[in-house]
């Protein structure tokens, strides 16, 4: 993530073992937090050169889902980076109905509250902003950059 020309932070994932969490500035929250064997690092599902970060969340049980975190100071504006890569389970069509989600979070819990700024909907979608951005296949690679230019403030409940 870049702010004001800066790097905040980067990782990529390469640095550490296979099948370990990352670090601890990676705080893991939900089925991430409950069932590290299918979160965590492992090759990357399209080719073995690289490592990636996979969160699973619990697969036609419940609503539960793999969140993680990693805490930063946001600057006014800032672009975010990411690669998000969806397998093809199944979704639910209630409760945590979404793929993958991007967001800001007040704080390290679930409940806290927050602004997403990606979401990969169940639905085949892609919004940002309550706008919707175009559609996705799954079991594919996506690059996504996110561009604030103003100040976001979080909501409080």
């Amino acid at each position: 993530m870049f702010g004001y020309g800066e790097t905040i932070f980067s990782d990529d994932f390469e640095g550490y073992g296979l099948h370990d969490w990352p670090s601890v500035y990676w705080v893991a929250d939900g089925n991430a937090e409950s069932d590290q064997s299918k979160n965590r690092i492992e090759l990357d599902p399209t080719g073995v050169q690289n490592q990636v970060f996979r969160l699973y969340g619990v697969e036609n049980e419940s609503y539960w889902a793999a969140l993680t975190y990693h805490s930063c100071e946001f600057p006014n504006e800032f672009i975010l980076y990411c690669r998000v890569y969806n397998g093809s389970e199944y979704i639910l069509t209630s409760g945590h109905m979404d793929r993958a989600v991007i967001a800001m979070r007040n704080g390290t819990y679930w409940g806290n509250p927050c602004r997403r700024l990606i979401t990969f909907n169940g639905n085949g979608k892609i919004t940002g902003s309550g706008i919707e951005l175009g559609t996705y296949q799954t079991e594919r690679w996506y690059d996504v950059r996110t561009v604030s230019y103003t100040h976001l403030t979080l909501p409080t409940n």
